[in-house]
């Protein structure tokens, strides 16, 4: 069980700076047992292969602030308390291939693509970019308690040549997302609704094949 925080971070986790973002190559490993599987915050084109995350008390693999060109790669997320695999608000150009999501507590894959503050500003000065240009390809989100694949807000989001079965809802898309691209997907037995897209999202939904939900 690793774990070198018990709060927010438990886990193994990558955390660059605003000046040095950080970056690594992962393969072949298990995480379990953790508040996070992997936690990666101001990452860089970080890349995991070939890895399991598996029980862990939030998400699987969590993308978090700030983060940009991820690759995630024949991995498995499963039986997570909160999410298989997650890109955090503030955070772009994630590509999930061949990856799989299955039995967790809450989404298979959860894409946010909106800015980490209201885009009518922030008193703060907090970030109010749109973000998004994530990818989901090659997939399965099969079995998990509530959306097989989440996509919240964000720009040219994309899921594509995908299974999303037997979870509660299958793809759905909210929060305004901008441009966004469904297609060629496979979205059986779910038990509430195969695809929905909420008032708001605009984008181009084609070629998928619906059976159940």
């Amino acid at each position: 069980d690793l774990g070198f925080w018990s709060g927010r971070t438990g886990g193994f986790a990558w955390t660059g700076t605003n000046h040095a973002p950080a970056s690594g190559v992962v393969t072949d490993s298990t995480f379990t047992g953790g508040q996070y599987g992997i936690f990666a915050s101001r990452t860089t084109n970080m890349q995991v292969y070939h890895c399991r995350f598996a029980v862990n008390t939030l998400d699987g693999y969590a993308q978090h602030h700030l983060s940009e060109g991820n690759v995630t790669r024949d991995s498995i997320a499963t039986g997570n308390g909160n999410n298989g695999f997650t890109v955090d608000r503030g955070s772009s150009l994630a590509h999930f291939t061949n990856d799989i999501a299955t039995y967790n507590g809450h989404d298979g894959f959860d894409l946010d693509g909106r800015s980490l503050a209201k885009q009518t500003g922030s008193a703060s000065g907090a970030d109010t970019t749109n973000y998004g240009n994530d990818t989901v390809e090659h997939s399965w989100a099969t079995n998990n308690r509530n959306v097989g694949i989440l996509i919240a807000g964000g720009y040219q989001q994309t899921v594509h040549t995908t299974q999303a079965n037997s979870n509660q809802d299958g793809i759905v898309v909210r929060s305004g997302a901008d441009s966004f691209t469904l297609t060629n997907n496979l979205v059986r037995a779910n038990t509430r609704f195969g695809i929905m897209v909420n008032a708001g999202s605009t984008g181009a939904v084609s070629t998928n094949v619906v059976d159940g939900g």
